[in-house]
């Protein structure tokens, strides 16, 4: 087994409130690669709407969902896979109302294959790490050999 992890920021400070003033390094990567066998296993950290800069992209929640996933795909492009290779999902919102839970699935619709939905935890909390973000998505996925 070979392990390896990717940060995708440019700054070592990862524009986190908090974090910046204190000159304290984040101490999480973008995502961990754990190479087997026959495939490689994929542990993507939590990403939310941000763009470059680390700043929150809409107060929408329908175009803060399509940013994450956005900005998921954009970490798997760079490990040579696609969403439908994603197996597992952790996702955290800050209102979890019908309205929004409907958003979510289909703007998830426009990511994953129909026959390729990963298995999916949506779990409602009061905030997450960026203020003004409302929904943030782990993933695991598996490249075969």
């Amino acid at each position: 087994m070979r392990r390896s992890s990717v940060s995708l920021a440019k700054n070592p400070n990862r524009n986190i409130p908090g974090i910046i003033g204190t000159a304290i390094p984040a101490a999480f990567c973008d995502v961990v690669r754990v190479e087997l066998p026959t495939h490689a296993v994929l542990y993507i950290s939590g990403k939310l709407a941000t763009d470059a800069e680390g700043n929150i992209v809409s107060a929408s929640f329908e175009e803060q969902c399509d940013k994450t996933l956005q900005n998921i795909r954009e970490v798997l492009t760079y490990q040579g896979a696609t969403m439908d290779n994603i197996v597992r999902t952790l996702i955290f919102v800050t209102d979890l109302s019908d309205e929004n839970l409907r958003i979510l699935h289909e703007v998830r619709g426009r990511y994953f294959s129909r026959d390729a939905f990963p298995a999916s935890t949506l779990v409602e909390c009061t905030k997450l790490v960026r203020p003004g973000g409302k929904i943030e998505i782990e993933a695991e996925a598996i490249i075969p050999a």
